[in-house]
C-alpha cells in the first residue's frame, strides 16, 4: 500500500504559512474585505489538511519496523505533538467561527483564535522538523 503521509504533511505547512500571511495581509486596510472572504475557506482547508496528515500518520507508523529506544521516544514525541496540531487546528477553527457569529465577546473569541493560530503554526513547524529528523536522521519509514 502507498504511504500517503509524506505528501499529505505539506498541507498543514502550507495552511499555516498561508493563514498567517493572510492575517498579516488583513492588517492592511485595503485588503480587509478580500481577506474576510478567503479566511473561512483557508481555515476549513487547514483543518481538513491536518486531519488527512494526522490519519495518514497512523497508516505510516503501522509500517515501521523495530526501532531503537531513542527513536521510539522521538516517534512518540512526534505523535503527541501531532495530536497538539490536530487539537489546535480544531480549536482555531471553532473560535474563528464562533467569533464570526458572536454578538458579545467577539474580541475575546478573536483573541483566542489568534492564540490558537500561533499554537497551530508553531506546532506544525516543530512537528515537521521532528518528522524530517525521524526520516532523514534515523531512517524511519525508509525502505532498506
Amino acid at each position: 500500500m502507498i504511504n500517503l503521509h509524506p505528501p499529505l504533511t505539506g498541507l498543514p505547512f502550507a495552511g499555516a504559512v498561508s493563514l498567517v500571511a493572510l492575517e498579516v495581509l488583513g492588517c492592511v486596510r485595503r485588503y480587509k474585505e478580500r481577506v474576510s472572504l478567503l479566511r473561512p475557506v483557508l481555515i476549513v482547508a487547514c483543518i481538513v489538511g491536518v486531519m488527512a496528515a494526522f490519519l495518514s500518520g497512523y497508516q505510516a507508523s503501522s509500517r515501521v519496523g523495530e526501532l531503537s529506544e531513542a527513536t521510539e521516544g522521538l516517534l512518540a514525541q512526534h505523535h503527541s505533538l501531532g495530536r497538539l496540531v490536530f487539537l489546535a487546528s480544531g480549536l482555531m477553527g471553532a473560535f474563528f467561527f464562533v467569533a464570526e457569529r458572536a454578538r458579545h465577546g467577539k474580541r475575546l473569541m478573536y483573541g483566542l483564535y489568534y492564540v490558537f493560530l500561533l499554537v497551530y503554526a508553531i506546532s506544525t513547524l516543530v512537528v515537521g522538523q521532528l518528522g524530517g529528523d525521524l526520516v532523514f536522521g534515523h531512517g524511519v519509514g525508509v525502505a532498506r
